[in-house]
């Protein structure tokens, strides 16, 4: 009976372990790392520039639909607005209904940044912004979506 070869772990220049995973065809650990369809040791992030464009008085900006991944686990989004709105997170299982949970819009008052984020539990997602009563003359949603 053999025994078998104890493999070390993957360092980095500094001796310490890096993400990594057993790879039992080479009887080694690899690090982690590739495509959408791996597991990750970090999580993840996507960012988007959702829109610089200045929304008049009452416009409604609506974001693209985007599907949610295996990895994604948190949505951020984050507006400035020179003028007073209302920012939303919305979420749809089918890609036709869109709900906005409790607690997933703020108002962002006249020349404040105000972040909102929400777990994902749907699979589709989107932004939404309602401007206030004054057309904007500063107009700026960033959105995130990653690990939890």
């Amino acid at each position: 009976m053999s025994i078998p070869t104890v493999s070390r772990l993957v360092v980095d220049a500094d001796g310490r372990p890096i993400p990594q995973a057993w790879n039992p065809r080479i009887a080694a650990y690899e690090a982690l790392g590739g495509d959408e369809s791996t597991l990750f040791a970090a999580p993840r992030w996507t960012r988007f520039t959702d829109s610089t464009i200045l929304l008049g008085a009452g416009a409604i900006f609506v974001g693209a639909i985007r599907a949610a991944r295996a990895h994604h686990g948190r949505i951020i989004v984050r507006a400035f607005a020179s003028h007073a709105g209302t920012l939303e997170i919305q979420q749809s299982r089918d890609g036709v209904t869109w709900r906005v949970a409790v607690g997933h819009s703020v108002t962002v008052a006249a020349g404040e940044t105000r972040q909102l984020s929400a777990d994902v539990v749907a699979d589709n997602w989107r932004v939404r912004y309602v401007n206030g009563a004054t057309a904007q003359t500063e107009f700026e949603l960033i959105s995130a979506v990653g690990g939890a």
